[in-house]
């Protein structure tokens, strides 16, 4: 298989192509024509002991093979025109011809790769090569998907970390009473309500005794240490109106079932803040509450992240403290 293939096809292992796929298969399924032995006959020999970088090139009177060699070149520039955002991609599959002709030939007078290749030259040895290809470039795209949906999962800090983060909570709630903060909002008796990244229950045990017994709190974290310092405080002080959720994203809770959302100095940890957003939207009440404490961020970067698609639409803002009505 010739250069342009072998860039397609390394430019797709690399990217995906997306719209590029034609492309790629263009030059796929020129490597047969241009891998065809009627066309590199050869009929007119180097004679011997000419130099072995001529063995590269066709005889000057080897017209056919001359105008296979231009379309090669023409076929090889236009890929790798249409392909250049990948260039390291091509590069890596191109390596081979590189080192069978650029190296190995003048060298040693032989082409090991290619010759390789030549043996292919069939239709059935084709038909095999193209579906090694398919199978190896197949892999590489599939581990680099999962590779990319592994990056937009959000994972726990270390223990360490989060008791020390934990630490830090304990001393500042000494000196800002959560309370205060939670009375900014309209928290009623009997309400449902989600503290979304609830730490170590700075903001869900207060907003636990406001909606009292009738009422429910959802303690969401990703860290199992959250989990047990939650529940350990609500047993403490004898609440049972607390659930606490294990989860990086996904509530698990049913459609339009929560009438606040507490998102406290969280999003900026958030990944896929859109992916989140969209789940919140899901549980919220249609006449709910968003209530984001921005902290590490722009309020400005906040405010498009949470008003985009129409999800949310601010109601009112109390410096870093932005409450959002259900759009």
């Amino acid at each position: 298989m010739f250069a342009p293939a072998h860039m397609a096809i390394g430019a797709l292992a690399e990217e995906g192509l997306k719209n590029r796929v034609p492309t790629a298969a263009v030059a796929l399924l020129s490597a047969p024509i241009l891998d065809n032995p009627l066309l590199w006959h050869a009929p007119y020999p180097w004679p011997a002991g000419s130099p072995a970088i001529f063995q590269f090139l066709p005889h000057p009177h080897d017209l056919p093979s001359i105008l296979v060699l231009v379309a090669l070149v023409v076929l090889t520039i236009g890929v790798a025109i249409l392909l250049r955002h990948y260039w390291w991609g091509m590069l890596w599959a191109v390596s081979p011809d590189i080192i069978d002709w650029i190296i190995l030939r003048p060298t040693i007078g032989r082409s090991p790769i290619h010759d390789l290749f030549s043996r292919l030259s069939t239709p059935w040895g084709f038909a095999v090569e193209v579906t090694l290809i398919v199978i190896i470039v197949g892999t590489l795209l599939w581990i680099r998907r999962a590779k990319a949906m592994n990056e937009q999962k959000d994972k726990p800090m270390s223990d360490i970390g989060f008791r020390m983060m934990s630490l830090f909570f304990r001393i500042r709630d000494r000196f800002i009473n959560p309370k205060k903060q939670l009375q900014k909002l309209v928290i009623r008796e009997g309400q449902t309500l989600l503290d979304f990244g609830c730490g170590s229950g700075s903001y869900a045990i207060p907003a636990a005794r406001m909606v009292g017994q009738k009422g429910m709190v959802y303690a969401l974290d990703i860290h199992p240490l959250a989990m047990r310092a939650v529940e350990k405080k609500a047993k403490k002080e004898g609440m049972t109106n607390i659930t606490t959720i294990l989860s990086d994203r996904d509530t698990g809770l049913p459609d339009e079932s929560i009438d606040t959302i507490l998102l406290y100095d969280t999003i900026h940890m958030i990944k896929d803040k859109q992916a989140l957003l969209k789940e919140l939207h899901r549980v919220v009440k249609s006449k709910g509450l968003l209530s984001i404490l921005v902290r590490h961020m722009k309020i400005e970067d906040v405010l498009d992240i949470a008003e985009k698609d129409g999800q949310f639409s601010l109601r009112d803002q109390h410096g870093s403290l932005l409450n959002f009505e259900r759009g």
